[in-house]
C-alpha cells in the first residue's frame, strides 16, 4: 500500500497536469 506522502504527490501531479491542460 502506498504511503500517505505518495499518495499526495501523485495527486499533485496530477492537478499540475491538468492546470498545464489548461492553460
Amino acid at each position: 500500500m502506498s504511503s500517505v506522502s505518495e499518495q499526495t504527490l501523485y495527486l499533485a501531479q496530477n492537478i499540475y497536469a491538468k492546470s498545464l491542460k489548461i492553460e
